[in-house]
């Protein structure tokens, strides 16, 4: 793949552009047949931002549409999780500014250490599947917690590019 489309890739993504958006311009510099650009698709964000797996990707459009939602909460967090790796700059007044999402394992391994504090008493009366189950239940919420965080920063990203696009275009119709 072309560096200057990993560039631009990577540079949208901090801009605050979604997945299908990103997907659109992909498209846009790449001339295939459909499952062609799908491959193609998937090689840009493996590139871009060590993406190992873009789940319904076979699809025949991948403008942004409501319907395409599923990209940002499946791609999104596995962007986010690599970020060191492909993003040395500064994220400093970007919408990913402070934005991170760890790994279901992170989550697991933090979720066990305060168990004993919270059910110090009761914790060694329970069976292994009982603690395992806890411990998934904590890590599952602490994951969905930040991963909607992430989307909630994003939708706020585009919702002020919308009101400066608005505002510029009132601004020019004076």
């Amino acid at each position: 793949m072309e560096a200057d489309v990993t560039a631009e890739l990577r540079a949208m993504f901090i801009d605050g552009a979604t997945v299908s958006r990103m997907f659109q311009y992909i498209e846009s510099q790449n001339k295939c047949d459909n499952t062609s650009n799908s491959l193609y698709l998937w090689k840009s964000f493996c590139e871009a931002f060590g993406v190992p797996l873009i789940r319904g990707i076979m699809t025949t459009s991948h403008s942004p549409c409501i319907d395409h939602a599923h990209f940002n909460t499946e791609v999104v967090p596995d962007i986010v999780q690599r970020i060191d790796e492909w993003c040395p700059g500064d994220l400093t007044g970007t919408w990913l500014d402070g934005v991170r999402i760890a790994s279901y394992e992170e989550y697991r391994e933090a979720s066990e250490k305060p168990i004993s504090k919270h059910l110090e008493r009761a914790w060694p009366l329970l069976q292994d599947e009982e603690k395992d189950f806890i411990i998934s239940g904590l890590s599952y919420k602490d994951y969905c917690f930040y991963l909607a965080r992430c989307l909630a920063r994003l939708a706020e990203r585009l919702q002020e590019k919308i009101a400066a696009f608005e505002n510029e275009r009132g601004n020019n119709k004076k």
